[in-house]
């Protein structure tokens, strides 16, 4: 079966696109004339989990400031093509843009 293909993505893209526009029309409708309150309120219910931040996103794991530590190194070897020796097994790497 092929992969996920970009009309399908599209699809996906379009679909959550109408679904955010209809629940923000009820979530807007502050006289309730179309839904009620209490609908209101159970489909906020409903979404906090998923649409709500979660606090883990922008804190630690214990609530405390994210901290991250990044190291880098100096390559050990040339990164200069060489010639390989005669007879030696070669590989070729190709790259995004073909070179």
């Amino acid at each position: 079966m092929p992969g996920v293909s970009h009309n399908d993505r599209v699809l996906a893209s379009d679909i959550r696109k109408l679904t955010l526009k209809k629940i923000e029309k009820i979530l807007l409708d502050d006289k309730y004339e179309k839904h009620s309150k209490s609908f209101q309120e159970q489909l906020i219910l409903k979404l906090a989990g998923t649409v709500l931040p979660r606090l883990q996103e922008h804190t630690g794991d214990d609530g405390g400031a994210i901290n991250a530590v990044i190291t880098w190194e100096q390559p050990k070897q040339s990164l200069s093509p060489t010639v390989p020796e005669s007879g030696a097994e070669t590989s070729t790497i190709a790259t995004k843009d073909g070179m």
